[in-house]
Formats: C-alpha cells, structure tokens, sequence
C-alpha cells in the first residue's frame, strides 16, 4: 500500500500507511519476541536485522520519544537508511516469522490455522491493494 501510494504520489496518505505498518509491526515483533506466559513463539527465531538496527528507531519512532523522553527527532537512520524505507522489509520479515511458526508449530490442527491466517492476510492485503489502485485511478482520470 505504501509503495503504491508513493507511487501514486497522493500525499499524506502515504505518512499514514507508513504509520499502520510501524504500529503493527512493532506489536508483532513484540508478539514474536516478547514471553507470553507460557509461549515464546520466537524462542529459537533468528532476530536478524530488526533487533540490531531497527527495534530501538521502531519503538521510539512509535512512542514519539527519544532517549531522554522528548520527541523524537532523530535515531531513525542506520546504516544511511531511513525507517521510512523499512516498510517492506518489515511485513516481509513479519511473514518470515509467522511461516517460521508454522513450521515450528507440531500441533496439526494450529499449524492449519496458522497457515490459514497467513493465506487469509495476504488474500486480503491483495484485494485492499486492488481497491484502492482502482480508486486512486478513477481519481486520477476524474481530476
């Protein structure tokens, strides 16, 4: 969505998508990475890129704060790479998680849901990419 609406070039809307992707990327990685009572689902998971470079700039990016507590005004470059750029990589690197899961999952009646999750999540960001191309180019036409 985001690289769509980059490429669309509309605006703030893109400031927005990106916004979701950080929300909900940061709650997911604290789902893979964090202890859930008895469950770590990312016990054993490779942390890769995310954890060295990305989740201290993702964290305070999304709290709005630096590390004396203001708002955040930098940080969100690492390696002359912006956080604004990390959009795909980090659903891309979400869904390596969850496929990781799935294959680390040995109940087969979970592993089907897990499985059926992703396929549903992907179906739908499909057909939300689909709307809104097509919206955004009767926009177009019409403007």
């Amino acid at each position: 969505m985001v690289l769509l609406f980059e490429e669309k070039n509309v605006g703030n809307q893109v400031n927005f998508f990106k916004d979701s992707v950080y929300l909900h990327a940061r709650c997911l990685y604290s789902f893979f990475y964090k202890s859930r009572g008895k469950l770590t689902v990312g016990q054993g998971f490779e942390m890769n890129e995310y954890e060295s470079k990305w989740m201290e700039p993702l964290n305070n990016f999304v709290m709005h704060i630096d590390a004396n507590g203001t708002r955040s005004g930098g940080g969100n470059v690492q390696d002359n790479t912006h956080l604004n750029q990390k959009t795909h990589w980090f659903a891309s690197d979400i869904v390596r998680l969850w496929t990781e899961w799935i294959g680390s999952t040995t109940d087969q009646t979970f592993k089907v849901i897990l499985e059926t999750s992703l396929k549903t999540a992907r179906k739908d960001a499909q057909n939300d990419y689909n709307g809104l191309l097509s919206k955004l180019d009767k926009d177009i036409k019409k403007a």
